[in-house]
């Protein structure tokens, strides 16, 4: 087994082909794959030998020296200590005489991409290879007088047989990019009269919408295929009269299956819009129910089941989930759902991404393809999300086009104009990008991460800053984006909360802050995972600390919330001077359900608040709107649009002058500060001795494991 880790290149087909005749097999290994990602596909694969290039080399050794067993590594290019491939060609010796089985002899071992689970490797024989070439080639033939541009990746079974294997079995001439970067691929096409393209969504949308298109020739391109992840017919369609070329051709398929099962022949004149095509010769399908696992009649939709000689061998090593991929009948599983009109293929969506709406299955790529018709959309991508009352509801991540304006409310009230009430869109959040892979497919486990609400379980900050700070026009603006915690007040948050504090007191040009936050979830209190383990730093004393800091900052604090507030969240939104929340947020003093009360936190709120409207939330752990928070004193003001109810308060702030706001806000907070001094070590203790009782243990485990505390009733 040799383990090939290199971006695009000429030496790419070479090196593959080679290990093949020698009768050795090649696992393409991503080439940012990270030195942990790239040793544990060594050790699953067992690879002896590593060819890569000097600039990822690094990698590689580290790699090489945690596995063991790796005999040498190779490289593409140059570098010092290792042999090249291009002295290689000077060898003398014999050529190798190699019997191999094609039926059973691995050819290639890709590794799944890993969207919906942890990457396997795919093992595919030199026949089920070859066999799927051939299935292709009377469909979309390519020979010597077409030039192909190979720039989605070798490594990936999409560009290993669309770019690589069928066009040089042909004949034709390859074009080869590192990577994507759409001057230089726009460029190339211009510059070496590139008849074919072969893409993923990504691209195509790159094609439809980015004014770069209009400065290149394109008038070379013949045709223009996308597989890899689902495109949207508007938007193929869109392509197509941008560039004036045919419509974009689609095929569908998986790295399980060599990949091919389907694709739209190049003389069709006009496809269905959306189709993936046709079935290839020598191959098999069924659709069946999801609810039945029986056959589904014409026009329905069922589970796309595949039977044919490019199914691969099995999964590595895994002989279980080989089994649950692969019938005792030979039939694999996609988890895809598609339909079927006149033998053309609709691939619906995926299995295991179908959000599940109070009994109402709602495909994400509808909605996906709903939000890229905005003109104000550059990019989405939407996920299924737990609401407060448990229930599955669609969350859209959206890229703004540049210079785009467009709120929350707008994105939910676009598509509710145009779908079934239970398809609503009823979470928004805004993104810089989608995150994908390099074939295009949707990341949606990254989406999860950040999307995970407030049923989720607590888990591990990662290394990204978690209170990104930004300022403008005199405002000083922390995020807390540790969404996947539902910004709980870890050890790391509150101490990267306690320097950009500092940080923004010692700043002259800093009039105000203004502490706001990422994901569903303004805060969701202490860190229950750290304080069930016992890894709190500080513990309840630590959070007493932050607060007062909050109150004693020499700066207005101004909070914004858009999303859900609990327990000592709340304590958090108290110690702000000023405070706005919006008509999706929630509020609730979850302490008493857990065995805990809500003591420490008390010291801003209870200067502040109705006692009596106050007890009743303290005692029942009631949840209530933000006009409730408002009659009751936890937040300044209700607003149906967050920033337009803030801007005259942030307005205001702004001609402020530093020594008049220190001074106003000395007044406005001696109070709390006094109660801090007063009662904060009491508190503290009395907290810390109901973290260490058995029934508030019950109560944060009975939470983080998702299920009623031995006292509910």
């Amino acid at each position: 087994m040799l383990a090939l880790h290199s971006p695009n290149t000429v030496l790419f087909p070479a090196v593959f082909h080679a290990a093949s005749r020698c009768g050795a097999a090649v696992t393409t290994v991503h080439p940012l794959a990270t030195e942990g990602e790239f040793t544990k596909q060594l050790q699953d694969s067992g690879a002896r030998w590593i060819v890569t290039v000097s600039a990822l080399l690094d990698t590689a050794r580290t790699a090489a020296q945690q596995t063991g067993g790796v005999a040498e590594i190779l490289v593409c290019d140059r570098a010092a200590g290792h042999r090249s491939v291009l002295d290689l060609a000077a060898c003398t010796g014999p050529e190798p005489s190699v019997t191999l089985d094609p039926a059973h002899d691995l050819a290639v071992l890709p590794y799944s991409s890993g969207t919906t689970g942890t990457p396997k490797g795919v093992m595919l024989t030199h026949r089920s290879i070859a066999t799927n070439l051939a299935q292709l080639a009377p469909l979309v033939s390519n020979g010597p007088d077409d030039r192909v541009l190979a720039v989605l990746p070798f490594f990936h079974i999409y560009g290993l047989t669309a770019l690589m294997n069928a066009p040089l079995r042909n004949g034709a001439t390859v074009v080869v990019l590192p990577r994507f970067d759409l001057k230089q691929f726009l460029a190339t096409i211009e510059q070496h009269r590139i008849t074919a393209v072969y893409v993923a969504p990504p691209i195509v949308l790159a094609l439809a919408k980015h004014p770069l298109v209009a400065d290149y020739d394109l008038s070379s391109l013949r045709y223009l295929v996308s597989a890899a992840a689902p495109l949207d017919a508007e938007l193929a369609a869109a392509c197509s009269r941008r560039l004036g070329l045919p419509p974009v051709l689609q095929a569908y398929g998986m790295t399980e299956l060599s990949p091919g099962t389907h694709c739209v022949p190049l003389d069709t004149p006009n496809p269905p819009p959306g189709a993936v095509g046709k079935l290839i010769p020598n191959t098999e399908m069924r659709l069946v129910s999801l609810e039945t696992g029986e056959d589904v009649g014409p026009g329905e939709s069922g589970e796309i089941l595949i039977r044919g000689p490019q199914v691969m061998k099995g999964y590595l090593g895994r002989p279980a989930e080989t089994d649950a991929m692969i019938d005792p009948e030979g039939w694999l599983h996609t988890g895809d759902i598609g339909r079927t009109d006149g033998g053309w293929l609709h691939v619906v969506d995926r299995v295991k991404e179908l959000i599940k709406y109070k009994g109402y299955q709602v495909a994400p790529a509808d909605l996906e393809a709903l939000l890229l018709g905005h003109d104000a959309i550059a990019d989405a991508a939407v996920i299924g999300v737990r609401d407060e009352d448990g229930n599955e509801v669609p969350k859209a991540f959206v890229v703004r086009q540049r210079g785009a304006r467009l709120s929350e409310d707008e994105v939910i009230a676009y598509v509710a104009g145009q779908v079934a009430p239970y398809k609503k869109v009823r979470r928004v959040e805004f993104l810089a990008s989608v995150p994908r892979a390099t074939t295009g497919k949707i990341l949606r486990r990254e989406l999860r991460a950040r999307g995970k609400e407030l049923d989720a379980p607590m888990t591990d900050a990662p290394a990204t800053p978690l209170v990104p700070r930004s300022h403008e026009h005199g405002i000083t603006t922390l995020t807390l984006d540790s969404p996947h915690n539902r910004n709980a007040l870890s050890t790391r948050l509150v101490a990267e909360l306690h320097q950009a504090l500092a940080a923004a007191a010692a700043d002259d040009a800093t009039r105000a802050v203004v502490l706001t936050h990422t994901g569903g979830t303004f805060c969701a209190g202490a860190d229950l995972s750290e304080a069930t383990s016992g890894t709190a730093k500080d513990g309840p004393l630590g959070l007493a600390k932050l607060l007062r800091a909050l109150v004693a900052l020499p700066k207005p604090v101004v909070a914004r919330v858009t999303g859900h507030v609990r327990a000592g969240g709340l304590g958090l939104l108290g110690a702000c001077d000023i405070s706005a929340a919006g008509p999706d947020a929630t509020f609730a003093f979850t302490e008493a359900r857990l065995g805990l009360a809500p003591a420490v936190i008390s010291l801003p709120l209870l200067p502040r608040l109705d006692p009596r409207a106050a007890g009743r939330y303290y005692l029942t752990g009631e949840k209530f709107n933000a006009a409730e928070a408002a009659r009751i004193g936890l937040v300044t003001l209700a607003a149906d649009d967050v920033d337009t109810g803030l801007a005259p308060v942030l307005d205001g702030l702004r001609k402020g002058s530093p020594q008049g706001l220190a001074e106003s806000k000395k007044l406005v907070t001696a109070p709390v500060l006094a109660a801090f001094d007063r009662d904060t070590e009491a508190l503290a203790e009395q907290s810390a001795r109901l973290f260490g009782s058995a029934e508030a243990r019950e109560g944060m485990t009975a939470f983080l494991e998702r299920r009623a505390p031995a006292w509910a009733r």
